[in-house]
């Protein structure tokens, strides 16, 4: 599965229009793996044959564009060192809190995210970029290593990879020691398209600004993750503003059309509340409303309550008849 280096002929660019591709739930080893990659890299290819067949398109390769959009590798988000590992064969960008200084990026609305980069070891781009999604209460590192999922992988096979840890949680104004002034409007909010979806649109806009990555974008996350990275595909490569309204999504500084070229959700959600909060009244054989999702919405206390006696009082029970036997025998 891991590779020393890219392929000669080179990472699947994804310079065509966007193709979705929806992975159903798997668990990140073995043959699910394997399919994962090909989901992502295939997506990518078929954009790149999409875009060599038509005479133009509204968003040109990222070849086409002018050499102020290119990089000579800058640092990533202006504030990144990249450091080549040697025995790992990929130069990793490590953001968050670093040796006593906050190299945590600004998103749109100022919140500071903490995120990394991963890159090829050689080359100074644009790559296509593979962006990964935390799970609920985990973080960047959750991405972050040699699995066939992890953003080692993706490197070594010429991609860039952004891993970050979602708003509200660990360096991302999670964690009581990361809670700067900047982090006042720094809370959860829920995989919301207007906050945590459209940090993800910003930060892989701003590394398509510095010439890093290409403005089509493969996207995964796990549970919490790949909710959101359903949502990225389902918004239509638009940005959900904070008032609702929704408008094209470009990168923040050169407003280059950004678009999502495949999705890969792994154990995706599709209603978070009813998620969080069951009500017991979901099936997996027969539909059911949304209304009876949602009403009561989770479990009745009292009635969890009286469960819960319940079930004590019967453990009491076969805890005094176990004791009963254990004496007499």
């Amino acid at each position: 599965m891991r590779q020393d280096r890219p392929s000669e002929a080179g990472p699947a660019k994804c310079d065509g229009t966007s193709q979705v591709r929806r992975g159903a739930p798997a668990k990140p080893f073995g043959l699910a793996c394997l399919l994962a990659l090909a989901v992502l890299a295939a997506a990518c290819a078929g954009a790149s044959r999409a875009a060599a067949s038509r005479a133009a398109g509204p968003h040109p390769p990222s070849s086409q564009l002018p050499m102020a959009h290119r990089s000579t590798l800058a640092k990533p988000f202006g504030l990144l060192s990249c450091q080549l590992e040697p025995a790992v064969g990929v130069r990793f960008c490590p953001g968050g809190f670093v040796g006593g200084k906050d190299l945590r990026v600004r998103s749109f609305d100022g919140v500071p995210i903490s995120a990394d980069v991963t890159l090829p070891p050689a080359g100074s781009g644009p790559w296509p970029l593979v962006v990964m999604l935390n799970g609920l209460g985990l973080g960047k590192k959750e991405f972050e290593g040699p699995g066939p999922l992890q953003n080692e992988a993706f490197a070594k096979q010429g991609y860039a990879v952004l891993t970050y840890t979602a708003r509200g949680f660990g360096g991302s104004c999670g964690a009581a020691s990361s809670r700067t002034a900047a982090c006042a409007r720094g809370w959860i909010r829920l995989a919301d398209q207007r906050y945590e979806v459209r940090d993800a649109q910003y930060l892989a806009g701003m590394l398509v600004d510095e010439g890093i990555a290409e403005p089509a974008i493969a996207v995964t996350g796990v549970s919490y993750g790949a909710g959101q990275a359903l949502e990225l595909a389902i918004l239509d490569n638009r940005v959900r503003r904070r008032d609702g309204a929704l408008v094209e999504w470009t990168s923040p500084r050169r407003h280059i059309p950004m678009r999502v070229a495949a999705t890969f959700a792994q154990w995706a959600w599709s209603d978070l509340a009813t998620a969080l909060v069951p009500n017991g009244s979901t099936s997996t054989s027969s539909f059911v409303s949304p209304a009876r999702a949602t009403a009561p919405f989770g479990v009745d206390p009292l009635g969890t309550r009286a469960v819960a006696r319940s079930l004590q009082a019967h453990w009491a029970k076969v805890a005094a008849t176990r004791m009963g036997m254990w004496r007499r025998g």
